[in-house]
């Protein structure tokens, strides 16, 4: 019973405490963290410009930024302290009205904070041709008006070159021999605006290309002309300009007066635009896209044979070492033999190699001139300035004449040749997948590169020879 009572006892104190606790909670949160929010007050607010020139008639419409950016009132006014000379609208735009100077303010609506801007109002001249062209003898006067009509409307005249054009203080001109001329127009000791005259000199008025679309294929060239009109203009030359959207659509042109040879390397489509020197009028030949395989089978199929084989190093110009026919049937050769030919065919793109026993291998190519290379230094980096390919050439199933030494994919470790019975089938289990850096190409010759074995067994770019074969085509 005793300890019945103890438990009770236990209870009842901790409810009182329990009780008195919560009570001082509600008083501490009723009396404690109370604030009121005060605004943020404008201490400043700036122009963008606080000096602008216009002509008369003109308008520019000004900005206010207030600070702080969180300033709780950001209300201005604009006004103008000549409204006669500067007028200004509630958004800040202020229109040229008079002649002379006035005073743009900008007030905020917080603490009446301002900024300035000078606005000058200028008054102009109206002339009735900005250029001319005369004959000698020939006279033109101006028809002028300074504005605002209600300003002086005395002209000051004069000529840059009074021997070729004389101006009269009335505006009347003559033009005394051939040559050009600035007439200026002042008001008050201030230059307005001016006339350009050309005397004798009859300007460029458009231009014409000799062909407006020309299909080109690779290695080929045409001969552009272009013409400026009239035929009388005293400046007849023109600029040249290439455009392509592909990198790899390559142009080489070179320019003789009003005359461009182009001559296609690339595949791309491009244009070419002749530019008027005087006045900038523009004509465009169009050179649409053609196939890059054509570079080895030109309009249909081609038959070529080998001429010769180089080593050379990637950072040099000169030759390290020419083969000769026995060098290319000896350690470096597959001996399709003497005579031996490869023909490209369009058809199918089907490239077939005949050897001197009459036996022939057949596969396929494909050329990409988007993959380039550029020249390897003998500081160990590439020289983005000294080309090196202008594209590649892949075969299948079958190489070019005298390269086998590429076959199983440039593999360098003599222990994965087939020959060491590496492979259980042999060749079969070899993708017969060939590639040649392309050096150049012309309707008679095609120059093919590949690097050859690397000292260090590394990349094969990655350092200073290469192999040159050379084809000529049998005709």
């Amino acid at each position: 019973m005793i300890n019945k009572m103890k438990k009770y006892v236990i209870y009842l104190i901790t409810a009182v405490i329990v009780v008195a606790t919560s009570g001082c909670a509600d008083d501490f949160d009723k009396n404690k963290f109370k604030y009121e929010a005060t605004p943020l007050p404008v201490t400043g607010i700036k122009l963008n410009k606080n000096e602008l020139t216009l002509p008369w008639n003109n308008s520019e419409t000004l900005s206010a930024a207030i600070s702080p950016e969180r300033a709780a009132n950001k209300e201005y006014t604009w006004s103008s302290s000549n409204v006669s000379i500067a007028a200004v609208d509630f958004l800040g735009e202020v229109s040229a009205v008079g002649v002379g100077k006035a005073t743009i303010t900008v007030t905020t609506a917080d603490g009446g904070k301002t900024d300035l801007c000078e606005v000058t109002v200028n008054p102009f001249v109206e002339l009735d041709a900005t250029s001319l062209s005369l004959l000698v003898g020939d006279t033109h006067t101006f028809t002028a008006a300074v504005r605002p009509a209600t300003y002086p409307q005395t002209i000051t005249w004069s000529s840059t070159a009074a021997d070729v054009v004389s101006v009269t203080q009335d505006g009347e001109i003559t033009a005394l021999k051939d040559g050009s001329a600035t007439i200026r127009a002042t008001i008050e000791g201030d230059f307005r605006l001016s006339c350009t005259v050309s005397v004798g000199l009859v300007p460029a008025e458009s231009v014409e290309l000799s062909e407006e679309s020309f299909v080109l294929d690779i290695n080929k060239s045409v001969t552009l002309t272009a013409t400026v009109l009239p035929s009388n203009a005293a400046n007849q030359k023109v600029n040249w300009k290439v455009i392509s959207n592909e990198s790899h659509a390559i142009v080489s042109t070179v320019i003789e007066g009003n005359d461009i040879i182009v001559t296609r390397v690339g595949s791309g489509d491009f244009d070419i635009v002749a530019i008027t020197d005087d006045g900038g009028f523009e004509a465009t030949c169009n050179f649409p896209g053609t196939d890059p395989n054509s570079l080895f089978y030109g309009s249909g199929s081609k038959v070529w044979t080998w001429d010769k084989l180089e080593w050379s190093p990637l950072s040099r110009e000169d030759e390290w070492w020419t083969g000769d026919f026995d060098d290319i049937l000896g350690p470096y050769g597959s001996k399709d033999g003497t005579g031996a030919t490869m023909t490209f065919s369009s058809e199918g793109l089907k490239l077939t190699k005949t050897k001197t026993d009459g036996s022939k291998e057949e596969g396929t190519f494909s050329v990409d001139l988007t993959k380039t290379k550029v020249r390897w230094t003998w500081e160990g980096k590439d020289n983005p300035n000294a080309p090196w390919s202008i594209g590649q050439l892949t075969t299948q199933d079958v190489t070019i004449l005298w390269g086998v030494h590429l076959d199983h994919s440039l593999i360098y470790d003599d222990t994965k040749l087939p020959k060491a019975g590496n492979y259980p089938n042999g060749e079969a289990d070899i993708a017969k997948v060939y590639t040649y850096d392309i050096i150049s190409t012309a309707d008679d010759e095609i120059v093919l590169a590949v690097p050859g074995d690397s000292p260090s067994n590394v990349e094969m770019y990655d350092w200073s020879g290469a192999w040159y074969w050379y084809f000529k085509e049998k005709k």
